[in-house]
């Protein structure tokens, strides 16, 4: 992918989704939100789920580490298959963006955000300190 100035004009409502939310999808765990299921279920549009890099390597962690039960590789296809989801590599106006984040942020979640503003988009999460900094964060 040639990162977000490609995809900022491709699909009205995208959607980033942090760690917790993508997991919590591909296991249809019970602690993912309704609304959070509702917007992943309902979105149709290709490329309007965006996976920031940065959340593949915290799945991989997850999964390594043994907090959640599940394949790393199926959860890795699962991705893949779907057309609707798009990796979104940390490249140079990402890393740009995430400088100018609030530095109470994890440096994770500090680049999720920065992926979201750059595309305008919402963000899915539960977490209340993302929430407290950027405002279209949804749970």
């Amino acid at each position: 992918m040639n990162g977000p100035k490609k995809f900022r004009s491709l699909v009205l409502n995208r959607y980033v989704l942090d760690t917790h939310t993508i997991i919590w999808f591909l296991l249809d765990d019970r602690r993912l939100s309704d609304k959070a299921k509702k917007i992943i279920h309902q979105t149709k549009a290709l490329g309007s789920l965006i996976i920031p890099t940065i959340v593949l390597g915290e799945l991989a962690v997850v999964v390594e580490k043994g907090r959640v039960k599940g394949d790393l590789e199926l959860l890795i296809k699962s991705i893949k298959n779907d057309p609707r989801f798009i990796i979104m590599p940390f490249d140079i106006e990402a890393f740009e963006n995430y400088l100018v984040q609030n530095k109470n942020l994890e440096i994770h979640d500090r680049i999720i955000v920065a992926t979201a503003k750059i595309l305008k988009a919402h963000l899915v999460s539960k977490d209340k300190i993302i929430s407290k900094y950027y405002k279209k964060t949804i749970w």
